[in-house]
C-alpha cells in the first residue's frame, strides 16, 4: 500500500478539525449546569438500622439452616432467649414457599415436637426473634 503526501495532509487536517471542535465542546460544557444525579442522604442512624436489619435477616436465615458450627453463635443465644420467654424449647424453620418461620416446641429431654404453634403464634414469635437480634446487635456494634 502506497501512502501519498496528499493522504497524509488530508488526515492532518482532519485531526486538527477534531481537536478544536473537542476543545470548543469542552469549554461549552462548562458554562452549562452538571447534570444533577438523584441522591438520597440517610443520617448515620437510618444507615446503622439498615445495616443490623440486613444481618438480623441473614442470622434469621443462618437459623433456619442448621448449619453445622453455629451452635454456640448469636443464632443459637437468640433462639434460647425466646425459648426462655416462652417457657418451653424451641426449634424453628422456614417454609419454602411463603418463606415464613413456623416454630414448634420440643420436648427438652428427647427433642421431640410436643406442639406446632399456628401460624399467629409463630409470627408473633418471629417479630420477636429479630428483635431480639436487632438489639443484640444494636448493643455490640462499635
Amino acid at each position: 500500500m502506497t501512502v501519498t503526501t496528499h493522504n497524509v495532509r488530508d488526515v492532518m487536517r482532519t485531526y486538527g478539525r477534531q481537536v478544536s471542535r473537542g476543545r470548543r465542546l469542552r469549554s461549552g460544557r462548562g458554562a452549562l449546569p452538571p447534570e444533577v444525579a438523584d441522591q438520597v442522604d440517610l443520617s448515620a442512624g437510618a444507615r446503622r438500622q439498615t445495616v443490623i436489619e440486613t444481618i438480623a435477616a441473614q442470622i434469621v436465615a443462618n437459623l433456619t439452616t442448621h448449619h453445622p458450627g453455629l451452635e454456640q453463635g448469636l443464632e443459637q443465644q437468640a433462639l434460647n432467649q425466646l425459648s426462655r420467654e416462652v417457657g418451653h424449647p424451641l426449634e424453628v424453620s422456614q417454609d419454602e414457599r411463603s418463606g415464613e418461620l413456623s416454630f414448634v416446641v420440643v420436648k427438652p429431654n428427647t427433642g421431640e415436637v410436643a406442639a406446632i404453634l399456628d401460624p399467629e403464634d409463630s409470627a408473633r414469635l418471629a417479630d420477636r426473634l429479630y428483635q431480639i437480634i436487632s438489639e443484640t446487635l444494636d448493643r455490640n456494634m462499635v
